[in-house]
């Protein structure tokens, strides 16, 4: 349970908010079905950022909510598993190949090659694609990184 400070408290105890959650370096908000950020965004993201200047005024409390340390190789094997199944389908649609670099600690290093490799919107699909699935089954995960392509160069 997370109590927060100020009007963000307010939003969150009278229900306007649906959820908010702490969460691999990143304060998840969820808003209730009534809300909608195009009519709210501002006033929450006021209400977000005053109490972020207090973060001593911030309660939480219920079971622990620090995930345990990352275990590299079952985090390797559930990506492994999720680069073989749909992400990685997705990916390999557009014509990207998905090559696991590293994983140590909770970071995962991944590096998106084939047309992947210069298109701008490979960050979204990393985020969305493999980073939110992969914090389903594995809260620990402190980030995912997509490593740069090295393409080669011709001498001049």
């Amino acid at each position: 349970m997370i109590a927060a400070p100020g009007e963000l408290g307010a939003l969150l105890s009278g229900g306007e908010l649906a959820e908010l959650r702490l969460t691999g370096g990143k304060v998840l908000v969820e808003l209730n079905d009534v809300l909608g950020w195009r009519r709210n965004g501002d006033a929450i993201r006021q209400a977000l950022g005053d109490a972020l200047s207090a973060p001593g005024t911030w309660t939480l409390s219920g079971p622990a909510s620090v995930p345990p340390p990352a275990d590299d190789e079952s985090l390797r094997a559930a990506l492994v598993q999720l680069l073989d199944g749909a992400a990685g389908d997705f990916i390999r649609s557009h014509g990207g190949r998905p090559t696991i670099v590293s994983v140590h600690d909770g970071v995962v290093t991944l590096r998106l090659g084939g047309t992947c490799g210069a298109c701008p919107a490979a960050g979204q699909t990393v985020a969305t694609r493999i980073t939110a699935q992969l914090r389903e089954s594995h809260p620990e995960v402190r980030c995912v990184l997509d490593a740069p392509v090295l393409w080669p160069r011709r001498a001049t």
